[in-house]
């Protein structure tokens, strides 16, 4: 996956996936659960899956792309 800025103030990449590398930390800003990215599972049309670790259990995050990038 490409991880240059482009889009949305620096957080997205010219796909418009949000930038995620190896141990960052993912909030769910509804519930405030952070998980730590691990490992990306795969890219699609709609946005990313990783896999994260809480509490030393795994998660798949899927993290959809920016609003914009459906935008015609």
């Amino acid at each position: 996956m490409i991880n240059i800025a482009v889009y949305n103030d620096g957080l997205d990449n010219e796909n418009y996936d949000l930038i995620v590398r190896l141990d960052d930390v993912i909030v769910n800003q509804k519930t405030d659960n952070q998980y730590i990215a691990k490992e990306l599972l795969g890219v699609g049309t709609f946005g990313s899956v990783y896999r994260c670790v809480k509490y030393n259990s795994n998660f798949a995050i899927k993290i959809i792309k920016y609003i914009n990038a459906f935008n015609i």
